[in-house]
């Protein structure tokens, strides 16, 4: 409760207290992992994210110790999440990578969808657009297959964004559009923002006869603090 309310402090003095009580009682390592990742969820947003690393670290050695697949799952998204912070895009994916795989076992839809939409954002900084478009648009499938606003409005922006950087300006911008119809309360801001920045179709086709659009060189940096780290 504390931590959706904002006062990260004192959620991390909770989430401290009970992982106290997790290891003193020994027999309850799946409540141990929780408490680990929710501080790791806790550093990470106050910016501590060498930190939040160890705790989700911890986090994962237990979920593979009792099987946990979920857990793993949502532990390798973290670590994820975390590089990608540090700009370490490589290390990113490969955590991704990993999540991907279990969601895809366990039939965990949304977390595929999730996963499909963190590789893509990690290969637009790769500047590898053709595969980020691909994984951008099987994430906005499962969306719209699940029904999730969450998806539909993250990842449909993920998919403009990468469509802007390969010069395809008005797919962008329909797509923006697109991302617009689902409200997603933390991230609406980024997805308006994003979609006030690009041209219409008849300002593209004016600027078209007057010079070739231009690439951007890298990712816009309001967009990327859009992302928020998973919840156990």
């Amino acid at each position: 409760m504390y931590y959706n309310l904002g006062t990260i402090n004192r959620a991390i003095e909770y989430y401290e207290q009970a992982l106290t009580i997790a290891r003193e009682i020994g027999d309850n390592k799946n409540d141990m992992g929780i408490a680990l990742g929710n501080l790791g969820n806790c550093y990470f947003d106050i910016g501590q994210t060498s930190r939040a690393i160890e705790y989700h670290e911890q986090a994962l050695a237990i979920s593979r110790e009792i099987g946990d697949r979920r857990g793993e799952e949502t532990d390798l998204g973290n670590l994820g999440i975390c590089y990608s912070a540090l700009g370490q895009t490589a290390h990113a994916i490969e955590y991704y990578k990993q999540a991907l795989a279990i969601a895809r076992d366990i039939g965990d839809r949304f977390g595929e969808g999730r996963h499909l939409g963190n590789l893509a954002e990690e290969l637009i900084v790769e500047e590898r657009y053709t595969e980020a478009i691909k994984l951008a648009q099987e994430s906005v499938k499962i969306g719209e297959e699940i029904n999730s606003p969450f998806v539909g409005n993250y990842y449909n922006g993920y998919l403009s964004l990468t469509l802007l950087y390969s010069g395809e300006l008005l797919s962008a911008h329909t797509v923006a559009e697109i991302a617009r119809q689902y409200d997603e309360p933390q991230n609406n801001h980024y997805v308006l923002a994003l979609w006030a920045s690009l041209p219409c179709g008849k300002q593209i086709a004016r600027r078209r006869k007057r010079r070739s659009p231009r690439r951007c060189n890298k990712p816009s940096n309001c967009w990327y603090t859009a992302r928020k780290i998973t919840r156990r």
